[in-house]
C-alpha cells in the first residue's frame, strides 16, 4: 500500500495542534476574555501556510571519484567511499565547482537553496586539509576527514 501525502490535510493537522497548544498555555478565569482569547486563536489569520514550492533539480556535475581521478582531491579520499559516501554519485555542478575553487586555493562561497547540499560543497575540500595541519601529514582511517587536496 502507498501511502500519499496531502501538504493541504498535514497543514491543517498542525494548524489544529498549534491552537491546541495555545489554548492549553494558559487558564483564563475570565469567561468573557477566555471567549476573546479562544475567538483570536480560531481566526485563520494565525497562519499563513500552507507554503508550497516547486524548485527545479540541481545540475548535476562530476562524481568524488571523477574529481579523485582529475587530482582535485588526493586519492586517498577513495578510502571514505561507503554506502554513506558514494564515490560513484554525481555531485551537483555547484558543489564541484565550489570543491575545484577551493582545491586551487580560492575563497568560495556556496548560495543556492535548502537540501542543495551546500555544506557537503566546502566540507570535501575542507576537512581534507587537515593532515597538512597533523605530525606528518599522514593519512589516518580514524581520523577520517584527513584525505588530502594534493
Amino acid at each position: 500500500m502507498t501511502a500519499i501525502f496531502d501538504p493541504l490535510a498535514t497543514s491543517e493537522l498542525i494548524i489544529d495542534g498549534y491552537r491546541r497548544y495555545l489554548r492549553s498555555l494558559l487558564p483564563v478565569r475570565d469567561a468573557r476574555i477566555a471567549e476573546a482569547l479562544d475567538r483570536e486563536i480560531s481566526r485563520s489569520a494565525l497562519t499563513k501556510g500552507p507554503l508550497l514550492e516547486s524548485a527545479p533539480p540541481y545540475e548535476h556535475g562530476a562524481t568524488l571519484a571523477d574529481l579523485v581521478a582529475a587530482g582535485v582531491l588526493n586519492p586517498a579520499f577513495q578510502r571514505l567511499g561507503s554506502d554513506a559516501l558514494p564515490m560513484d554519485r554525481p555531485l551537483y555542478r555547484h558543489q564541484e565547482q565550489a570543491i575545484r575553487k577551493i582545491a586551487a586555493g580560492r575563497n568560495v562561497i556556496v548560495a543556492s537553496g535548502t537540501g542543495s547540499g551546500k555544506q557537503k560543497a566546502s566540507w570535501y575540500p575542507s576537512s581534507t586539509r587537515c593532515p597538512r595541519n597533523r605530525p606528518g601529514g599522514h593519512w589516518d582511517p580514524a581520523y577520517a576527514p584527513s584525505c588530502c587536496i594534493p
